[in-house]
């Protein structure tokens, strides 16, 4: 069992790591960084014990569900931060996108 204190730095280090990979995404088109994807899947494994594909379905934003209410955890937010910066790539009014969803 992880300690508060372990827990918390664990969540930052998730938090780091979608957004480098968002970042990665945002100005590579879709090709992903398999480095950071290898490395936030161990992360998950070691925090949550799932994977990236155990997370497919996951929350309100994860996977291939189009996005819609106030997400549900962490996890869901980054969800939500991947697929708004993939919609910013193919459509001009990503933000309204993102901030209609939202209940």
């Amino acid at each position: 069992m992880l300690s508060s204190t372990d827990s918390i730095m664990l969540w930052k280090y998730i938090f780091l790591l979608c957004t480098l990979q968002n970042i990665f995404h945002l100005t590579e088109g879709i090709i992903r960084s398999k480095f950071l994807e290898g490395s936030l899947d161990r992360i998950l494994q070691c925090t949550i014990e799932k994977s990236l594909s155990d997370l497919e379905d996951y929350g309100c934003w994860c996977g291939s569900k189009e996005g819609n209410g106030n997400p549900v955890d962490a996890i869901d937010i980054c969800c939500r931060q991947h697929k708004c910066i993939t919609y910013l790539q193919f459509q001009k009014d990503s933000v309204q996108y993102c901030n209609s969803n939202i209940n």
